[in-house]
């Protein structure tokens, strides 16, 4: 049974969690990546969309699937730097 099945770990903490790793995971990680496109507001919001996303994981988690997947391919696709951003 994974986590986030498990009664008891509720999503918010799970989500926060994400997050919490995703932005301090992918500030480190940009500082070694200087050919990436630097770090701005956009960045940070979609590395806080997945995470965000996860909320609804028990009402909809074929959503969230996609809603995870395409926060990271927009990330990644605009060219900023690897990192955690897919934890979520």
């Amino acid at each position: 049974m994974s986590a986030l099945a498990r009664p008891g770990v509720p999503v918010v903490a799970t989500a926060a969690a994400a997050g919490l790793i995703q932005v301090v995971g992918t500030i480190g990680a940009a500082h070694n990546q200087p050919e990436r496109r630097p770090l701005d507001a956009l960045a940070v919001g979609l590395v806080l969309a997945g995470p965000a996303a996860l909320l609804g994981l028990r009402r909809a988690p074929l959503a969230v699937l996609g809603a995870a997947f395409a926060v990271v391919a927009v990330y990644l696709g605009r060219g900023y730097p690897y990192g955690p951003v897919v934890v979520s």
